[in-house]
């Protein structure tokens, strides 16, 4: 099989453009829109059962560019379109890989556009789910017109790639010929887990349950339960959730006189100014709770995950799927404190006991409290190393695109 790509890789980094970056290096993706010659990296492996030329759909400069309108982007559309077909062509390839756009509505024009002008040309055309909810959308508030462009535009893929079994509302909207389930993966940023990230964790844990057995000493004379939030700060995204959450919790811990605090470190990006304004108004009035940290990549981020105790995403994002930030926090033996929101759950042991409803701080600073002395290091990293490897990534994600030429079937191997 041979298969363009038509996606982005970061920058602007985010779940996303990660995933396509993984899908690119577990294929041997050649990011410059050709085959390289034998043994040149990155470049399209000559034996591998699936070949990828790579059209890189950049339309935002950054993070506070993605979603708005602009000229140039519809100018970069057809750029990128043109290159495709070109590539289609050129190299005989026969299947067209696309990420649908999140429920907004300059974002289904663009998917619109893409398809109309791309489509036509190829075999097959594969969808990969990152975003949930699209279906959901069309149904309840677009347009009649809205509805018709898109099963005539996006209808009737050949398959659908999801990131779980509860993700597949989308592909069933649109009628998909095939769904495949492909739980997103990180390549392991925590390598030396067993020798010092595991032991680190047991030494925080029994220090933890030393305090929490006494029970004397007033808050502020003892430690701190480090507390983290991985993703763009948004109030859907549960940030301000949490930071009620984490003064609730600390309440209670002050009114038991225990000596443990909790704390808050805010890791990402701020998309609106008024939330960054009421965020900082929150920060000076709780500064010894909560941190901001920007922005973080790279080693900067895994040094934080490293230091912390426990993750708290409390999301009731409208697009939410399966937020990559999780499995990054298993990576690294993190207690999670999350939603029972799209596919999270799926993410997670099952019958998870951290989970809580959506908008609800009181039940986020009840998880917070029980996750205190909760010993789930070992479960959560051997969950991710059973599930969310990239290896696992790309043979799930090759079993599932191999299926595209077999007989119609509604469903295809995958990971669930």
């Amino acid at each position: 099989m041979k298969m363009v790509v038509f996606a982005h890789t970061p920058p602007p980094l985010h779940g996303q453009s990660y995933m396509v970056e993984l899908l690119l290096k577990g294929f041997g993706g050649d990011w410059r829109n050709r085959p390289a010659r034998p043994g040149s990296s990155p470049g399209i492996l000559e034996n591998a059962p699936i070949q990828c030329f790579h059209v890189n759909a950049r339309f935002s400069g950054g993070l506070e560019d993605v979603g708005l309108f602009r000229f140039g982007k519809v100018l970069s559309l057809l750029k990128y379109c043109l290159e495709a077909i070109a590539c289609r062509f050129r190299y005989g390839i026969d299947t067209f890989y696309y990420i649908p756009a999140p429920p907004k509505r300059i974002a289904f024009y663009r998917d619109c556009l893409v398809l109309l002008l791309c489509r036509p040309f190829f075999r097959y055309v594969v969808f990969h789910w990152q975003a949930s909810g699209l279906g959901y959308w069309l149904e309840r508030d677009a347009s009649s017109g809205e509805q018709w462009m898109a099963r005539r535009l996006l209808g009737f893929p050949d398959l659908s790639i999801t990131l779980a079994t509860s993700l597949s509302a989308d592909a069933n909207y649109l009628l998909s010929k095939r769904t495949g389930v492909t739980p997103n993966a990180i390549a392991d940023p925590c390598p030396a887990f067993e020798q010092s990230t595991l032991p680190y964790r047991l030494e925080r844990l029994a220090r933890r349950r030393e305090i929490l057995a006494k029970k004397t000493e007033p808050i502020g004379q003892g430690e701190r339960y480090e507390v983290l939030f991985l993703a763009h700060c948004t109030r859907e995204k549960g940030l301000f959730d949490l930071l009620q959450a984490i003064a609730q919790a600390n309440q209670l811990l002050n009114e038991r006189r225990c000596a443990l605090g909790m704390h808050v470190t805010v890791a990402g990006a701020f998309l609106d100014e008024g939330e960054r304004q009421e965020f900082e108004t929150w920060r000076s009035a709780h500064a010894d709770e909560v941190e901001y940290a920007g922005f973080l990549a790279g080693e900067a981020k895994n040094r934080l995950l490293q230091k912390s105790d426990c993750f708290c995403l409390p999301t009731y994002y409208s697009a939410e799927a399966q937020p990559v930030s999780i499995v990054e926090a298993m990576a690294f033996g993190l207690t999670v404190v999350a939603t029972r929101w799209r596919g999270i759950p799926e993410l997670l042991p099952k019958d998870y006991a951290w989970l809580t409803t959506g908008h609800d701080p009181e039940a986020i600073a009840e998880a917070l409290l029980r996750s205190v002395d909760a010993d789930l290091a070992g479960e959560l990293r051997r969950r991710y190393g059973e599930m969310f490897t990239e290896e696992r990534y790309v043979d799930s994600l090759t079993k599932s695109l191999q299926a595209i030429t077999l007989p119609e079937a509604k469903e295809v191997a995958g990971d669930s």
